[in-house]
């Protein structure tokens, strides 16, 4: 009998499972794992991404090692990392792959291993896998890769377990949802390929493996309970379906001999992705098609283009900023676009390469997006003019934006440029017309300016990098996030996780090694002239104070429901504060007057909503106790004048990434009730 030992060199096993962000389901993985009675198991839980949700699991479960990867590498990115760590800690003899949302049964770890270790050449083993383990639903009983079809399937799936698979057999196909891999058939075979990036990476493993000797083993005494797709959705959803056909040709490619090839591609693919598209059209499913065929694209530019390949994130269907084939866009017509007319534009143009930063005379940033952004953007103005005190720093912005640049003391000259799909000014065809007159102007101001150095901070489709590449700017900074990427000079990759502002810094890092960031000031956007004929009209003395409530968002609140509170709530902010004797100033734009009335009625909060301007509504914010508002540019306006500011931010946007900077700015969820809102603002009334 083999004795085991506690020694660095000898730990039995190391069974790592990625952590995706479902916090109960890895709960209850882990405990199944503690519950086995194998004797020498390091568990090893790998945080594949920015979940940031973990610290509750280690707090529970000390025994256990946690590590984090900034980026989710997607399950072979995560599983290599997993077993390279492994390695780093414990050298175990065996590695057990194991998804989170599956649970193990008692017993499970040693009936997986005791065979590898009678026969020395079976690499892999597999246990026998439930989706539903009460009614003995079969999930896969090991599995079986059909050669002309290229397909791998999971025996049993969805049939009733009576005992038809109790033997133990060799396979030529094992899923890695629950995988015991020995150490030294990884040391032949080597890392999962992570080109799969998700799903069929385990099929190609297995497909390496065999070639090299290895056997693969289906273990019908060790058991496991799989839910299925718990981390990213159904069979028939885009993120599935982009990978499902995207991988399947890769498999191809890589383990199939070249009559098996010709078969596939002349013969059955016709016939099957003509089923699947019924198949979705009757589900109803049109997303998942695009997707498919997104997928089918990239790996026919990848294997007969060498095009780099590029992952599609799980969350693109979810409004955040997540990277989709290098591309900030959920819309899978809008991607296939892009990634068509990159790849031609590829083709016949070739930037000049930057490879030692010019001194420039005069710098031109590009923010063509709203208030808010525009704002934010400013942070980097101290930096590039301590780095280039004798540049022209000039600004290309939307016409809406003018108000917080012109009079900036870092900016030298501002242009308009109004992109008709950022533009809420106007009808759709007015949009189009202004901004084709904008762009005549622009190229013209741009050829006779010739600006040393051009950076565009909008990392989003619609970007200004075309205008930029037609006006002949020697030097092209921006992110290839939104499209256009051939006409750079130079890429910045974009970061997920940071705030908006320290991507702003990555761009000028390019031409300011170390730019530092300095506290800005917007106090030349007040105008007492404005301001004090406001004051004394409602008698604002030195001993009235007020606080701003600014509750929606414009235009967008019929489109952006998710961003705004409940009118009921907002009522009792203004109830409150006239109980504490502090009067109410309701601000917002023309478009939100239907609201500040419904709201305001009734009530001595003083409503001003399409009556402020820029100057006037910073002066408000000045002289004000605090500012109560959603989402918008107002919060990033009080958090630059460094007043009072809480800030209800809805579930769909990252408050690492959006929220204003200030050291008396508070955030809190829209999902919450005024009294928390309240018990925030009871600071400010005192």
């Amino acid at each position: 009998m083999h004795m085991y030992s506690e020694k660095k060199d000898s730990l039995a096993i190391s069974t790592i499972i990625l952590h995706f962000g479902n916090e109960q389901l890895t709960r209850n993985c882990i405990q199944s794992v503690l519950n086995d009675s194998y004797p020498i198991n390091k568990i090893l839980v790998i945080e594949n991404g920015l979940q940031k949700n973990t610290q509750t699991l280690k707090n529970e479960f000390t025994s256990v090692t946690f590590l984090s990867l900034k980026k989710n590498l997607g399950f072979a990115g995560g599983i290599n990392f997993g077993i390279a760590q492994a390695t780093r800690l414990w050298k175990p003899e065996f590695y057990f792959i194991l998804n989170n949302d599956a649970e193990i049964k008692q017993g499970c770890l040693l009936e997986l291993v005791n065979p590898m270790k009678e026969d020395s050449s079976i690499g892999l083993s597999a246990p026998k896998i439930f989706s539903n383990f009460e009614k003995k639903i079969l999930w896969a009983a090991g599995g079986e890769f059909i050669v002309w079809r290229s397909l791998a399937k999971n025996r049993g799936l969805n049939k009733l377990d009576i005992g038809q698979y109790e033997r133990k057999e060799k396979c030529n196909f094992l899923s890695a949802c629950a995988l015991m891999i020995k150490r030294e058939t990884i040391e032949n075979v080597g890392e999962f390929d992570e080109v799969f990036f998700t799903y069929s990476e385990d099929l190609d493993y297995c497909l390496r493996a065999q070639k090299l000797g290895w056997k693969l083993l289906y273990v019908p005494k060790a058991e496991v309970v799989h839910l299925g797709s718990k981390s990213s959705g159904g069979e028939f959803e885009p993120y599935q379906s982009f990978y499902r056909w995207r991988n399947r040709l890769l498999v191809i490619y890589k383990n199939s001999k070249l009559q098996n090839r010709i078969l596939f591609l002349l013969f059955l693919f016709p016939l099957i992705i003509m089923r699947d598209m019924l198949r979705y059209l009757r589900l109803k499913k049109i997303n998942s098609i695009l997707f498919c065929w997104l997928g089918l694209i990239q790996s026919i530019f990848f294997l007969f283009l060498k095009k780099k390949i590029q992952p599609l994130s799980p969350n693109f269907n979810q409004n955040g900023d997540r990277l989709n084939f290098g591309l900030l866009a959920k819309n899978p017509l809008l991607i296939f676009f892009i990634k068509i007319l990159d790849f031609f534009l590829s083709q016949v143009v070739h930037p000049k390469k930057i490879f030692s930063m010019p001194s420039p005379k005069k710098i031109l940033i590009v923010k063509i997006d709203h208030l808010g952004d525009v704002l934010m953007s400013l942070q980097i103005l101290p930096a590039i003019k301590n780095s280039f005190p004798n540049a022209e720093i000039h600004y290309i912005a939307g016409s809406w934006a003018v108000p917080i640049l012109k009079e900036n003391p870092f900016i030298h000259q501002v242009y308009t440029f109004n992109h008709f799909l950022l533009n809420r000014q106007g009808c759709l065809f007015q949009s189009i017309y202004k901004m084709i007159l904008d762009t005549f102007f622009i190229l013209k101001k741009m050829r006779d300016e010739k600006y040393d150095l051009s950076l565009d901070l909008r990392a989003y489709f619609p970007n200004f990098i075309p205008f930029l590449f037609l006006a002949g700017n020697k030097v092209r900074i921006g992110f290839p996030t939104g499209g256009f990427s051939s006409l750079l000079n130079i890429k910045i990759d974009w970061r997920e996780g940071i705030h908006e502002t320290e991507h702003f810094f990555d761009l000028i890092k390019e031409m300011i090694p170390n730019p530092k960031r300095e506290p800005i000031s917007v106090d030349y956007l007040i105008s007492e002239n404005e301001l004090k004929p406001f004051l004394d009209k409602y008698d604002f003395g030195k001993t009235k104070n007020f606080i701003l409530l600014h509750p929606f968002s414009g235009a967008n609140l019929k489109n952006q429901q998710s961003k705004h509170w409940k009118i009921s709530e907002w009522k009792k902010i203004i109830s409150y504060l006239e109980n504490a004797n502090i009067q109410p100033i309701m601000t917002g734009s023309i478009d939100d007057l239907p609201f500040t009335r419904e709201l305001t009625e009734s009530s001595s909060c003083i409503n001003l909503a399409g009556r402020t301007t820029i100057p006037l509504l910073a002066g408000l914010i000045k002289k004000a106790k605090g500012v109560v508002c959603i989402d918008t540019f107002i919060a990033h306006l009080s958090s630059c004048i460094n007043q009072e500011t809480i800030i209800l931010f809805n579930q769909n946007r990252s408050p690492e990434q959006w929220m204003p900077f200030g050291d008396h700015t508070k955030i809190i969820s829209i999902q919450k009730n005024a009294g928390d809102v309240i018990l925030l603002m009871k600071e400010w009334v005192k």
